[in-house]
């Protein structure tokens, strides 16, 4: 089962990318929701997610105020978990 990991205030991504990397050497598997409402970091956590192998289908960018926003459910599952249950 995928963890879903929210990162808050998400910046340019150094707390993604060590999220993503303990929870590799913990043996977990996760699924990050970057939130950040700066549009010029916003941009760059989108690159990072369309370009860095070890983002990949692993990282959600959201561009919002963390504040005003209402947190997912915890029953939605990330992405990748709803095309597998699908397939079953």
């Amino acid at each position: 089962r995928r963890r879903r990991v929210a990162v808050v205030s998400a910046g340019r991504g150094p707390l993604v990318s060590r999220c993503l990397a303990a929870a590799d050497a913990a043996g977990h598997r996760v699924f990050v929701v970057a939130v950040e409402k700066n549009a010029h970091a916003v941009r760059t956590l989108l690159a990072l997610a369309a370009n860095e192998a070890t983002w990949a289908g692993r990282v959600a960018v959201v561009h919002g105020d963390a504040r005003l926003m209402e947190p997912p459910s915890c029953s939605e599952a990330p992405p990748e978990e709803e095309e597998e249950e699908e397939e079953e």
